[in-house]
């Protein structure tokens, strides 16, 4: 059995464009009425100050959920997480006349997103503030993706976005480093600076690097050879028969797939994608299952989309964006902000001054503002069942209530078990979780010279079992106080607080795979003895070294 991250299908009948009233191009979608023909028309509504414009094509259903949605329809949200959050403010836009509910079997909202300040002391017993991310704490927008740009203009409507910080490709998060057998491999990408003198030598340089860690390190044993079996293997494609291989293809895991690619077991699947799988899933790429991941591309191997150059910028791949990015929504946001914004966090990453958690603290503002949304906390879900009139009942130990419909975003098992069994397929899946050990040392510079964003660990790596990987927190924070200085002074900034400099010190995250059910179980305690004894091993760190761990 394959475990699966998130997987989801969806048809959309109707698109949902991404557009600003009297916007430049560059903010709105890059697809026109005109490029559709005849039988597209626009409809447009005005919500709460979310402006909504749908594009019905020819083929779309005669009912839009965003126009015709029962004025007396109910739906209920379970988890108050990042996902439960923002799929109830989507709902609340663009089903205005539906009432919903979110329910949060905790206090707080926000789920894994979750920022802390724990008070800590120096070497020399001086209090000091220090705050730790147990959860995610950058963002990587890209420029062109519909994703991205649609981040963005969700800032400007939470009015959040004058508190994100930017950094470039070429800044220090982008120095990456995997650890195999008992070091660090540094795997730095080339630049992505616009001068091309800086560009060719940075590539070049690259290129000298990979070839001598091809060559001597024992992580990318054999990567040469694979790279040259699967280049030499490619068979193009067109786009119909393409597709229908992609329909007809049946699932595999991650390091199944990688092995028929490379021509056989190689580094690339035990050190390279496994260390990536660690620090993106947490999960084991032999178990894996490779559609519901980043990687789900590759799963059509040897074969390859061969799309005509002439078609490559046609409306056709345009349209097949924005349906993939079904529902989109647009802000009162000036068009002049909203460029200036975008043009700031776009091709790069970026995050918050006061941490991520301003992000969905915004989210929660913003629901309470609306009149259609009912927020729950405290309110474990305890069944979901069938109802009369094909309506569901859902039941907490406050409340029993029937909706029309209802959106999960709990994992799969977890839902199993309060479907009463009702669909088997749920408690089948498999997922990992993660212990998080944040850890500060008074002293700054200790993970030097091995400066970035820190590292992932390969499942071949000689460690203790279940260390994923290393973030080096004290270093983005440096990174970040650099980019706030040299922000415009006139900048209106809403919290000035959270730009107020770091503490100084040496700051890590440790990630630990939380042991599976058949392995020994490990209790949070014993995870921050192992993740202090990894980086006191691999930094030279003295036992006796002042430290604070959350």
């Amino acid at each position: 059995m394959l475990s699966r991250i998130g997987a989801t299908a969806a048809h959309a009948p109707a698109k949902v464009e991404l557009c600003l009233r009297a916007a430049p191009p560059c903010l709105a979608s890059s697809s026109s009425s005109s490029r559709r023909g005849p039988k597209s028309h626009h409809i447009g509504h005005r919500s709460n100050g979310f402006v909504v414009w749908t594009a019905r094509r020819g083929y779309a259903s005669s009912r839009s959920v965003i126009t015709k949605d029962k004025p007396d329809s109910k739906i209920a949200v379970l988890g108050g997480g990042l996902t439960g959050l923002s799929t109830a403010l989507f709902l609340s836009v663009f089903a205005p006349r539906a009432s919903i509910t979110l329910y949060e079997a905790n206090e707080r909202l926000g789920g894994w997103v979750h920022t802390v300040d724990s008070e800590a002391e120096d070497s020399q017993g001086r209090p000091h503030s220090v705050r730790f991310e147990r959860g995610p704490r950058v963002v990587q927008l890209k420029e062109g993706d519909a994703n991205s740009r649609l981040y963005v203009l969700l800032l400007h409507q939470l009015g959040i976005a004058d508190q994100a910080w930017a950094l470039g490709q070429d800044s220090e998060l982008a120095r990456r480093y995997i650890y195999h057998p008992d070091h660090l491999i540094d795997l730095t990408g080339p630049s992505n600076s616009d001068n091309r003198l800086i560009k060719a030598v940075s590539l070049a340089r690259f290129a000298g690097r990979m070839l001598k860690n091809a060559l001597t390190e024992p992580a990318l044993k054999g990567l040469l050879p694979a790279l040259a079996h699967m280049l030499s293997n490619r068979k193009p494609l067109g786009a119909e028969e393409y597709c229908r291989c992609l329909v007809d293809s049946e699932d595999e895991s991650i390091g199944s797939c990688l092995t028929r690619i490379f021509g056989g077991r190689s580094s690339v699947a035990d050190n390279l994608a496994s260390a990536m799988t660690h620090g993106i899933y947490g999960g084991d790429i032999w178990k894996l299952s490779i559609q519901s991941t980043l990687f789900a591309r590759a799963q059509m191997f040897p074969y390859r989309l061969d799309v005509p150059k002439a078609s490559r910028a046609s409306s056709f791949s345009v349209e097949r964006l924005s349906d993939l990015n079904m529902m989109t929504f647009v802000t009162k946001a000036s068009s002049k902000d909203s460029v200036v914004t975008g043009q700031r966090l776009l091709g790069g990453y970026t995050g918050f001054y006061g941490g991520m958690e301003a992000l969905t603290e915004a989210l929660v503002q913003a629901l309470r503002k609306r009149s259609n949304v009912t927020i729950e906390t405290g309110s474990l879900v305890a069944d979901v069942a069938p109802s009369s009139n094909k309506l569901v009942e859902v039941k907490t130990a406050k409340s029993t209530a029937t909706f029309d419909k209802v959106i999960s975003t709990l994992f799969s098992r977890q839902l199993a078990s309060i479907t009463g069994g009702r669909v088997p397929a749920l408690g089948e899946k498999k997922g990992a979780s993660m212990h998080v050990v944040n850890i500060w040392f008074p002293r700054s510079g200790l993970n030097h010279p091995h400066h970035g964003f820190g590292y992932l660990i390969s499942s071949q790596a000689d460690v203790e079992r279940g260390l994923l990987g290393v973030l080096f927190d004290s270093d983005r924070e440096g990174a970040i106080w650099r980019e706030s200085e040299q922000r415009e002074q006139g900048e209106k900034v809403s919290s000035l607080v959270a730009r107020q400099q770091p503490p100084t010190g040496t700051k890590l995250t440790v990630l630990l795979r939380v042991p599976s059910e058949d392995e020994p179980s490990r209790t949070p305690e014993q995870a921050e003895v192992i993740a202090l004894a990894h980086v006191r091993r691999q930094f030279g760190i003295a036992a006796d070294e002042p430290v604070h761990t959350q």
